[in-house]
């Protein structure tokens, strides 16, 4: 901005205050804007963290799950040897009758 030699001195304080308070508002935008920057980084952060909780838990809970389905395959297998040799010993008992 150019100044005149023929405006008054409260002329120039005036335009030095304009300029000033424009500035000063420039500065708040660009505030507000780099803390809303950090704002949405640190969201995409912690959405990035619970994502990975959420893929670590699903994990554990199916690695548990193929734990307890070998489990009961394994008493399904001992059971059946029970049934087993259950008949075997109604067959000798039903012999010896």
């Amino acid at each position: 901005m150019i100044f005149s030699t023929k405006q008054s001195s409260s002329e120039h304080s005036q335009q030095i205050q304009s300029i000033l308070s424009r500035s000063s508002r420039i500065s708040n935008d660009v505030g507000r804007n780099s803390q809303n920057e950090r704002r949405k980084m640190l969201n995409r952060k912690a959405a990035a963290r619970l994502r990975q909780k959420k893929k670590k838990e699903i994990k554990g809970l199916q690695n548990r799950n193929n734990n307890l389905k070998n489990e009961i395959e394994q008493m399904e297998c001992t059971i059946d040897e029970l049934k087993r040799q259950i008949m075997e010993l109604e067959m000798k008992n039903d012999a010896f009758m």
